[in-house]
């Protein structure tokens, strides 16, 4: 069975998966993106050129509607509107019965549309949730586009319990859905790279205090992410001075977390610069706790995922999408990220009670197997054949 998996570009996360797949005997795997990203690309969030250590072209079967190497992705509406027609050429000469889109872009809907009239399998897989504020009229609007797009879907892959309340908001059936694990970071070839460096090691190339704890945020310095309110609250906790807090990324709100620092004179908080996959993975090894403050808009929550395998323990507020799963498998906490003093208390609670961290630890490295590409692979063979 030929299985073709449609993306609007190179995604670092999910390029594990693919190689898996790709493995796979009873099934002939593919992706076929919108455009080719270069792997140093323009990222507009951190405002600078990047590249996420990861080698997006390699291990598996893809291909291109648009071939030219780009150094920022597209997706003006002139660019959709001729990726739509490039993309209905491919599903018509190309002889995969069963085509994945991935999000809900109108050239993904219509693509689905001209999928099925042609009798192929659709399934979508869109990271997507219905927790956010909107008015009256943006409501009705989600409400007509979700509603009439999900009749051109067999099957609706969901990556968690908001994920699942959402394609069920919009009218999908319960038994359509599968639930597929959101995969990330193959562990055991990151583990490869970094295993024979110790912690030690680590903290001293990053001119880190040794015999410390560190809690971890790792995420774009911007309003969205909430990297402020994580500062002030750590500073309010007053936690014990073993305790340490490493911000890592890059973004507008840099200087800002800075001077805040500054302003209180505090030592026990490291601001370092953007780090690739296998870098980050060195702050995951060192760390005890992930923090994610995140006050809006946050899908998913792709580093608890990551974290995760290294045993970190999670603390969360409850506008990332994972924050259910947080709670069910009690691999952390979870806050209201509104105000510094609801965050202080669970900074506090986590950090002074070493039983209970060490708990969430065990649990998150349990939780953790069904975040593995493999385990993920394995699913997705599962309800493919």
């Amino acid at each position: 069975m030929k299985f073709t998996f449609i993306c609007t570009h190179a995604i670092h996360n999910l390029i594990p998966l693919f190689l898996e797949l790709s493995k796979k005997k009873n099934i002939k795997f593919s992706v076929l993106y919108w455009q080719k990203l270069k792997e140093n690309f323009y990222d507009p969030e951190f405002n600078k050129i990047i590249n996420f250590g990861v080698n997006f072209y390699k291990g598996y079967s893809f291909d291109f509607l648009e071939k030219r190497n780009k150094l920022r992705y597209d997706f003006s509406f002139l660019f959709k509107l001729k990726i739509l027609f490039k993309l209905i050429k491919f599903i018509y000469y190309n002889n995969s019965k069963t085509l994945l889109f991935y999000g809900y872009t109108f050239p993904h809907i219509f693509g689905a549309i001209f999928a099925k009239l042609l009798k192929k399998r659709t399934i979508i897989r869109s990271v997507s949730y219905d927790i956010g504020k909107r008015n009256i009229f943006l409501k009705f609007l989600r409400n007509v586009y979700y509603r009439l797009s999900n009749h051109f879907f067999d099957q609706f892959w969901s990556v968690g319990i908001l994920n699942t309340l959402f394609y069920q908001n919009f009218g999908v059936k319960k038994k359509k859905i599968k639930l597929i694990d959101s995969s990330q970071i193959d562990y055991a070839l990151i583990n490869k790279k970094i295993k024979n460096i110790t912690k030690k090691n680590i903290l001293i190339k990053h001119n880190l205090p040794l015999n410390k704890k560190y809690m971890l945020f790792a995420a774009r310095f911007k309003k969205m992410k909430n990297p402020t309110l994580l500062i002030e609250s750590f500073i309010s906790a007053n936690v014990y001075k073993d305790w340490k807090l490493l911000m890592v990324g890059d973004g507008s709100l840099k200087y800002k977390m800075k001077s805040i620092c500054g302003e209180h004179l505090n030592k026990n908080i490291f601001i370092l610069n953007y780090q690739n996959q296998i870098e980050i993975s060195e702050f995951y090894k060192i760390s005890d706790i992930l923090v994610l403050t995140s006050n809006y808009g946050e899908t998913h929550g792709n580093v608890i995922c990551e974290s995760i395998q290294f045993g970190c323990a999670i603390l969360t507020s409850d506008r990332v999408g994972l924050h259910p799963e947080v709670k069910k498998y009690k691999i952390g906490s979870v806050f209201k990220p509104y105000t510094k003093k609801n965050l202080s208390k669970e900074i506090n609670k986590i950090t002074n009670n070493i039983r209970l961290l060490k708990l969430f630890k065990i649990n998150a490295s349990k939780y953790s197997i069904k975040k593995k590409p493999k385990y993920v692979a394995n699913l997705i063979i599962k309800y493919l054949t």
